[in-house]
């Protein structure tokens, strides 16, 4: 909510800061699917269902999606490295 009597630098101070808090939630995020992806090549399926519990339920979402493309993806790329 703003305050009609904050001082613009102020508000621009406010702004800028949730914007940086924003982008430092979303950069969590990513790292948090990164981990439980080293986690599943590693055969750590506990760990990796740990850090997918630290994600919001739309950020799951959006990482099966994510998973399914590039499962998706590995698969005709290796089926183009064993085509002669």
């Amino acid at each position: 909510m703003t305050n009609m009597s904050e001082p613009k630098w102020q508000r621009d101070l406010r702004e800028a800061l949730e914007k940086v808090g924003a982008a430092f939630e979303h950069a969590h995020h990513v790292i948090l699917a990164q981990a439980a992806m080293g986690h599943m090549f590693r055969g750590e399926l506990e760990q990796a269902r740990d850090k997918l519990a630290e994600l919001p339920p739309e950020k799951l979402t959006e990482v099966s999606v994510a998973a399914a493309a590039l499962a998706s993806l590995a698969d005709e790329v290796a089926g183009e490295a064993k085509a002669p």
